[in-house]
């Protein structure tokens, strides 16, 4: 299936009736209650995602739910409700049913462009992938991404680098719980834009492979929810170093912020290197040294 693999790690646990539903968790552990957080039925997976008000709502506002989706499609907004049912639970967070919608129908089609970038890579040769490429002379670039972890939280990482690829600095953010992709890079873009007004009098060049993001930020001034604010907050602080600018970069330009993303620390702590990049991290930064070329 041409779908994320974070969905296909959804599917393969649907299909095995292994998704941590209600009536699973409340055999684990007493704090647990296997009633449907949003209709107060017993939550099995065959009532969340056949028979849920909540859900059922949500397809009708799609649009979608009399259209025969390809199947990885569908996959993907199950995916998305199956997420805000986790911020819902285990965060508290309830958005309006059209925000959610919205921002399932904006993933797909972050995810639709990615793999066309991929495909017209592919079709051009590996001679011509896409990968790091070095700032202008007197820039700095800065590479986010956010990933989820092995125990189930969510990663935030960046790296930046001058003009001739020396490596500046490194970060990584462990944060407990799952997070919405959208809002997860977000965070990411703005610990790295924080971490850039350490760069005082040079231009910096925000980067990440997040195309919802940078549409995001285009427009954050219209953007009335959670994400709008935390744009804002990356725009302002862009601004207040030198002709700060953000842009999107491909998976392969981006792989350096990967690997910081699924770095472990401890929950909630920043950790930051600035002497030297941390073991882990050379070899990706003298891949991008040895393929790099000017932006």
């Amino acid at each position: 299936m041409c779908i994320p693999p974070k969905v296909k790690n959804f599917v393969w646990r649907f299909a095995r009736n292994a998704l941590p539903t209600g009536d699973h968790l409340s055999t684990k552990s007493e704090k647990w209650t296997d009633k449907c957080p949003f209709c107060d039925l017993k939550e099995t997976q065959g009532h969340l995602f056949g028979e849920c008000a909540w859900v059922s709502r949500l397809w009708r506002r799609s649009g979608l739910i009399d259209c025969f989706l390809c199947r990885g499609n569908a996959d993907c907004y199950d995916w998305f409700f199956w997420m805000e049912r986790n911020a819902h639970l285990f965060n508290g967070s309830k958005l309006p049913e059209d925000e959610i919608v919205g921002r399932a129908y904006n993933f797909l089609e972050d995810y639709r462009a990615h793999q066309k970038v991929q495909v017209e890579v592919e079709n051009n040769g590996a001679a011509q992938r896409d990968g790091w490429k070095k700032p202008q002379l007197g820039e700095v670039k800065i590479n986010s991404d956010a990933g989820v972890l092995r125990d189930g939280g969510t990663g935030l990482g960046v790296v930046i680098r001058g003009a001739d690829g020396k490596f500046i600095l490194a970060a990584a953010r462990n944060v407990r719980g799952e997070m919405r992709p959208d809002v997860a890079e977000a965070y990411a873009a703005e610990l790295g834009a924080r971490l850039g007004q350490q760069c005082d009098g040079t231009r910096v060049v925000l980067e990440t492979n997040c195309l919802s993001l940078i549409n995001q930020l285009d427009s954050a001034e219209g953007i009335q929810n959670d994400n709008g604010v935390i744009c804002r907050s990356i725009r302002r602080q862009l601004a207040q170093v030198n002709e700060g600018r953000w842009q999107f970069v491909s998976r392969e330009g981006n792989e350096a912020g990967h690997i910081m993303a699924h770095t472990k620390t401890r929950w909630n702590e920043t950790i930051v290197w600035t002497d030297h990049p941390p073991f882990f991290l050379v070899d990706q930064l003298a891949k991008d040294n040895v393929t790099m070329r000017a932006d």
